[in-house]
């Protein structure tokens, strides 16, 4: 039986830069399609040139945006589009390489409508698990969630790896976390200062925080988030993005600075 997401939107931000995130963009999309109903999906491409239209098949029920952008990507801006574009109370920002079980997406979502107060909360316990390129390809074929939970590791402890997976960290705010949307619109969004990779995670939930808004982690045993691997031609270290001790000074300020600072702080951009 497919798991009721309640009229929830996916935002996803595009950056196809190499074959494989390509491969898991379709992964993760067909895989929501198969266990999941009553839910949107907004794709926000930053890049060059269009290139999702011809990895995946749209549905009515999806919004597609091509926001043209020669230079290094802009994850903030991108999911700030979709937060205006999005019709949902809750919404789910997505990276394109994460999968979750969906029972942790309803049960996060089913809290945060109840809890007028929240404003962000993790659908997964902290951990953060990296599958190898084989796996991810034995996934595909299945887009069985039991196929991944099947390959949880004995030993939970940050680097370890049996061969199949890697236990990248233990209290992981990437890869997704979901928000009520009155809050989060009310903190700005996503603060589009930040370049490239690198803190833009880490400022959010901070800011939602000192803002006011409960930030909160699902704290179910055997809940955690897995990374499918995305390497290839295209690709770059994270620490060359040149905005990256900028992006670093930026989450610095955020968490240093009052509630009040921050609300004359948030003034510097619009969602719009």
């Amino acid at each position: 039986m497919k798991v009721d997401l309640k009229g929830t939107t996916f935002l996803f931000h595009v950056r196809l830069d190499t074959e494989e995130r390509e491969k898991n963009v379709s992964i993760i999309t067909n895989f929501y399609r198969k266990n999941c109903t009553n839910f949107n999906f907004i794709f926000i491409e930053d890049d060059s040139i269009q290139k999702l239209p011809d990895v995946i098949e749209f549905t009515e029920d999806d919004t597609y945006v091509f926001s043209r952008n020669s230079g290094i990507w802009n994850k903030c801006k991108s999911f700030n589009k979709g937060i205006i574009l999005a019709k949902s109370d809750i919404l789910i920002f997505h990276d394109l390489d994460a999968i979750l079980q969906p029972s942790q997406l309803l049960t996060t979502i089913d809290t945060l409508l109840k809890n007028p107060e929240y404003g962000l909360m993790y659908p997964y316990n902290g951990l953060f698990l990296c599958v190898k390129k084989e796996i991810k390809e034995e996934f595909s074929k299945s887009l069985d969630y039991a196929t991944l939970d099947n390959f949880f590791p004995k030993n939970l402890s940050v680097n370890y790896s049996d061969g199949n997976v890697l236990v990248g960290h233990n209290n992981s705010v990437g890869g997704c976390v979901v928000g009520r949307r009155d809050n989060i619109i009310k903190c700005h969004g996503y603060n589009p200062h930040f370049i490239g990779w690198g803190y833009e995670d880490n400022e959010f939930p901070r800011r939602i925080h000192a803002l006011g808004y409960s930030v909160n982690r699902l704290n179910e045993p055997r809940s955690p988030l897995w990374h499918l691997p995305h390497d290839g031609i295209g690709s770059s270290p994270k620490a060359e993005n040149p905005n990256y001790e900028a992006n670093r000074q930026i989450c610095t300020f955020v968490e240093s600075s009052s509630k009040e600072k921050l609300q004359e702080y948030i003034k510097t951009w619009s969602l719009v």
